[in-house]
């Protein structure tokens, strides 16, 4: 037998796992380099922890003009709405980093911050 007859008869009879073989080995290469690319496309947890306080503030401006401007899809307005607590709540964090918060200075009639029980 010639060699290109054993390569065909040898393809004709395993053709199923050779297209198995194929299949997974194509479907695994193709998975680790999509997974490889989606880690590398920023996601919101990642730009909240890398930006700068001023950034954040600048983006959460344009969120809020772009949710108060767009009305043709609701959709779009309510993930836009969804993220303004999201910036909101970071913002706070880290403009009240190390600080106390406390209460008003009023002076009350033996003092200042003396507040009274209602």
């Amino acid at each position: 037998m010639k060699k290109e007859n054993k390569i065909k008869s040898f393809f004709k009879r395993h053709k199923k796992g050779i297209y198995i073989t194929a299949g997974i080995i194509g479907g695994s290469v193709l998975c680790f380099f999509g997974i490889k690319c989606y880690l590398k496309q920023p996601t919101l947890e990642k730009f909240l922890k890398e930006s700068s306080l001023s950034l954040l503030k600048e983006k959460r401006n344009e969120i809020h003009t772009e949710y108060l401007k767009y009305t043709k899809n609701d959709e779009y307005r309510n993930s836009l709405w969804n993220l303004l607590p999201i910036l909101d709540k970071e913002i706070s964090k880290r403009e009240w980093d190390g600080k106390i918060p406390s209460g008003p200075a009023y002076h009350r009639e033996h003092g200042y911050n003396l507040y009274k029980p209602d």
